[in-house]
Formats: C-alpha cells, sequence, structure tokens
C-alpha cells in the first residue's frame, strides 16, 4: 500500500497514536477506486444544457418585448391652425414635470416608456388641455396635439 503526502503529515502528526494512522488508512483504501469520476463527454452536455437554457431565455425575453425607454417630441399647436403655443407647461403622467414648450411648440420629454401616456398642458389663453398619447418604436415624431383657444368671456355693458 502507497502512503500519500496527506498520509505522511498524518503521521507525522499522530505519531503517538498509531492506532489512529491505521484507521486512517484503512479507510482511504476502502474507498472505491472504481467509482467512474466527470468523463468529458458529461460534461459536454452539461455545457450543451446550459447553453441551451441560455439560449431560450434569451429567446423568452425578445418575446416578451421588454418596454423600452426613448426621447419623445411633443408639438402643441392651436385648434385649426398652425399657430404654435410657446411657454406651456407640459406634465405627463400627472407626475413628470416636461418644462414649457419651445418657440416652435415643442417639448422633449427624455427617458419616456413606450405605451400609453396622459399629457396635461396649460397656456395663457388657452384651454386646459388633457390627452392620451402612445410613444413607441412605430410612432413618427414630433406627437401633434391641438389646444382650442379659450374663449374671452363678454364684456357687461
Amino acid at each position: 500500500m502507497q502512503t500519500t503526502p496527506a498520509i505522511g503529515a498524518f503521521r507525522t502528526v499522530l505519531a503517538r497514536a498509531p492506532h489512529a494512522v491505521e484507521r486512517h488508512e484503512r479507510a482511504l483504501a476502502s474507498r472505491r477506486t472504481d467509482a467512474v469520476p466527470l468523463s468529458f463527454l458529461s460534461m459536454r452536455i452539461t455545457h450543451a444544457l446550459y447553453l441551451v437554457s441560455a439560449a431560450a431565455g434569451m429567446f423568452v425575453a425578445s418575446e416578451a418585448h421588454a418596454q423600452d425607454v426613448r426621447t419623445v417630441v411633443l408639438r402643441f399647436r392651436k385648434a385649426g391652425d398652425t399657430v404654435a403655443i410657446r411657454n406651456a407647461q407640459i406634465t405627463i403622467d400627472h407626475t413628470i414635470e416636461a418644462g414649457v414648450t419651445d418657440s416652435l411648440g415643442m417639448v422633449s420629454i427624455p427617458e419616456l416608456e413606450d405605451g400609453g401616456h396622459i399629457v396635461e398642458a396649460v397656456a395663457r389663453g388657452y384651454q386646459a388641455f388633457f390627452d392620451k398619447f402612445t410613444s413607441g418604436p412605430g410612432v413618427r415624431m414630433p406627437i401633434d396635439l391641438e389646444i382650442l383657444a379659450a374663449v374671452a368671456p363678454p364684456k357687461p355693458k
């Protein structure tokens, strides 16, 4: 019976207890040496299954069409006209302050998720505006929205 380096180190430590060394050597010798180690073929199958499951996960994720984000541009005009509405305060989904429109009546909302949204616009001389719009990969930018002009009340005589 050959002595491995581990057994040799164990022997030097336990030189005072020879029965423990013999018991340890018998335990090592009784190990099954005919057990089949993990072979190259079984490792290849494991890796193949891993790659197949990873590819299936990527396919399912692409089919789910996870929501993307993109910069959305809205353009506000006077209803029935081409006049741009300047300095209108714009709010998206009741929480996102998009800012005010520029001289062209446009406002950009960066990193807005794809899907349906609610826009609110308040501008001097125009009625308050609430409407729904959809953003996504197939939607043309800028999204045109028309606001009705406020009707001035008649002056009393």
